[in-house]
């Protein structure tokens, strides 16, 4: 009769604690590989809120530029009262913070409120006659809270728990969009 190896305490012990150092490794990895892989050079390009699709225009949006300017795109000008549409800048990376300096912003003046036509667009009111106005900031300063940014994946990041997507790797696309 052959005798079963039994197993013993210390043996249960080893595979356990080796199988949580696997565990504890593959995580460490991913996180480091995340803060090494976000970089100015991956982050170039244009970003697009909640969707890797771009429909018949693009959505909230961000282009980083190489130079670490940005551009931030709020969505179509006027589209449920939206007032802000753009704001352009410079942007500053620390590891997983983003800071942001606003140069300017372009805001709707002189517009009348409308009601959307329910048979082509969603929401309840617009602008209509809109005249956008380029407001440049007289001392821009970095804003001094920092945004968190976190990379997911090449094409996926965080912004403060925001998904954007990116749908471009040029920049100057998101005139083109």
């Amino acid at each position: 009769m052959k005798v079963l190896p039994s197993i013993t305490h210390s043996g249960v012990i080893k595979k356990s604690f080796l199988f949580l150092l696997i565990i504890v490794n593959v995580c460490s990895a991913k996180k480091l590989l995340a803060q090494q892989t976000l970089s100015v050079k991956n982050l170039v390009g244009v970003w697009q809120y909640e969707s890797p699709t771009v429909g018949d225009e693009l959505n909230q949006s961000f282009a980083f530029f190489g130079n670490r300017n940005f551009f931030f795109n709020n969505g179509k000008l006027g589209d449920d009262l939206v007032s802000t549409g753009v704001l352009k800048g410079r942007y500053r990376l620390d590891k997983n913070k983003i800071y942001f300096t606003i140069i300017s912003r372009t805001i709707i003046d002189n517009a009348n409120i409308g009601v959307k036509n329910s048979a082509i667009d969603f929401g309840i009111f617009q602008y209509n006659d809109i005249v956008p106005r380029v407001i440049t900031e007289k001392k821009p300063k970095e804003i001094e809270d920092p945004a968190i940014i976190t990379f997911i994946k090449p094409n996926h990041i965080k912004i403060n728990d925001e998904d954007y997507y990116k749908v471009s790797s040029d920049p100057n696309a998101a005139s083109k969009l």
